[in-house]
């Protein structure tokens, strides 16, 4: 597995793409650790080519044609289990495909453009998958456009390490009842977004890392709201899945990102401050309305994008015409596309939970009847 770093913005007149909100779904066979529906992993052993998952992953004789779809690691047998070992890791560096990589999984089982294999919903534009690996990630090609076509974009993974690295931002993921193996079918996993720490980060285990209020219930930090249904590890690799994720980046600007149903994995690694995450991905699924709902947070030349913004029928042009897959995983190819797939890396060092700090508040200032968080693309 490899990271992948990437975020998207408008500037200088080009779309800010909402690069933050992730809605992220896998369908398949296996199930995570008590998964069901869109929550359901297929094994890579049984997601190459040839499979139905992999769509058009081998010829009428059962011969490989070169698409083998990715997937996170299968579990582990159920008797690999039964740990105490809990720990913290605050994320230090994202990838958003910005680095000349595409972070992700295949998360239609469809190999779009492969033997002819067609999309899994109806888009105005062609959208092809990663050669080779079917991964869905739409996000990065809009990403790249964006950057592309302004020289003032300052949200992008280079500038998110150096804000993260200043303790401006992280998001914490909290790992308990794991057996410290490289094999457990049964851990815990709950993500605690941070919207600053105030100084400089140490990254050895020492920082307490203050949390977005939201993100707890009124049991406080020991009751997180971002938790997982089902997580393992396989191979030395976390695997889980988050049907709810929220995450407050700080680029220069601040975004909120909220996931759905939504994938993590990442290789745990013990050194001598405790446990890291190496190659971590976050991929997803991600409702162009939810990127509607951050676009109005997004301040380009002083102002926030509105509906009678200059830029945004701009943006509403690329975010639309980036949609490729569904929301929902479970629905059929005949419907119009209401996501747009996407895929971010990241590496994650040991720190400890704080207490609650301020609540961000993400109000762009669109006058009544200007917000775009009701627009629709269809």
């Amino acid at each position: 597995m490899k990271s992948v770093r990437r975020k998207l913005q408008i500037s200088g007149g080009v779309l800010l793409a909402a690069s933050l909100v992730v809605s992220v779904a896998a369908g398949g066979c296996q199930l995570i650790a008590g998964l069901t529906g869109n929550y359901m992993i297929e094994p890579t052993s049984d997601a190459g080519p040839g499979k139905d998952a992999g769509g058009g992953g081998g010829d009428d004789a059962g011969n490989n044609t070169g698409c083998e779809s990715a997937q996170p690691p299968a579990p582990p047998p159920e008797t690999a289990g039964g740990g105490t070992i809990s720990f913290v890791v605050a994320v230090r560096t994202v990838d958003l495909g910005d680095l000349g990589d595409t972070p992700g999984y295949d998360l239609d089982h469809i190999c779009t453009c492969t033997d002819d294999a067609g999309p899994s919903c109806l888009s105005p534009t062609s959208h092809c998958d990663v050669p080779g690996t079917g991964i869905d990630n739409s996000a990065a090609g809009l990403i790249q456009l964006v950057e592309s076509t302004s020289s003032n974009v300052n949200f992008h993974s280079t500038n998110l390490d150096t804000t993260a690295n200043e303790g401006k931002w992280t998001l914490l993921i909290q790992v308990s009842d794991y057996n410290g193996e490289p094999d457990d079918f049964d851990v815990n996993v709950a993500l605690y977004p941070s919207s600053g720490l105030g100084s400089t980060p140490s990254w050895d285990g020492s920082d307490m890392w203050p949390v977005e209020p939201s993100s707890v219930g009124e049991g406080g930090v020991s009751d997180p709201v971002y938790t997982s249904l089902g997580a393992y590890v396989s191979g030395g690799v976390l695997v889980a899945g988050l049907p709810n994720v929220g995450i407050v980046f700080s680029g220069g600007s601040t975004f909120s990102l909220s996931l759905v149903s939504g994938i993590l994995t990442g290789k745990l690694v013990k050194g001598a401050h405790g446990w890291s995450i190496t190659d971590g991905i976050v991929a997803g699924r991600w409702p162009t309305q939810a990127v509607f709902e951050v676009l109005s947070t997004i301040q380009t030349g002083g102002a926030p994008i509105c509906t009678n913004s200059p830029l945004f029928s701009v943006a509403k042009n690329a975010i639309c015409n980036a949609a490729d897959i569904r929301a929902n995983a479970s629905d059929p190819p005949t419907l119009p596309c209401d996501a747009i797939s996407m895929g971010f890396g990241f590496a994650a060092d040991p720190a400890q939970i704080g207490g609650l700090g301020p609540q961000s508040t993400f109000d762009g200032g669109c006058p009544p009847g200007t917000d775009p968080s009701t627009t629709m693309c269809n």
